[in-house]
């Protein structure tokens, strides 16, 4: 699916490894480097910074958001799974 985006050459390159572009302003040219290893914030990071909620129902709203976004769809939460997970039942 990456492969077919319209703007996928112009982020990663033919092995697919994303690539950063910017100006370098001493060099006075475009610098171009590729980042292997990228590491996203993790969704708790966002809301553990809500302030007056009870800590255990966050914790709860996390998981299921963990679940729910993980890329591989063989991984990720099913419909049934996420109805029944403790942060929707109140359980």
């Amino acid at each position: 699916m990456l492969r077919s985006g319209a703007f996928t050459m112009q982020h990663f390159n033919r092995d697919m490894k994303f690539q950063d572009t910017h100006d370098d302003p001493v060099k006075g040219k475009v610098v171009r480097r590729l980042i292997s290893n990228i590491r996203p914030k993790g969704i708790g990071s966002y809301i553990s910074n809500i302030l007056g909620e009870d800590l255990k129902t966050l914790s709860s709203f996390k998981d299921l958001l963990d679940k729910m976004f993980v890329l591989d769809p063989a991984k990720r939460i099913t419909v049934e799974e996420a109805l029944s997970h403790p942060f929707i039942t109140g359980k």
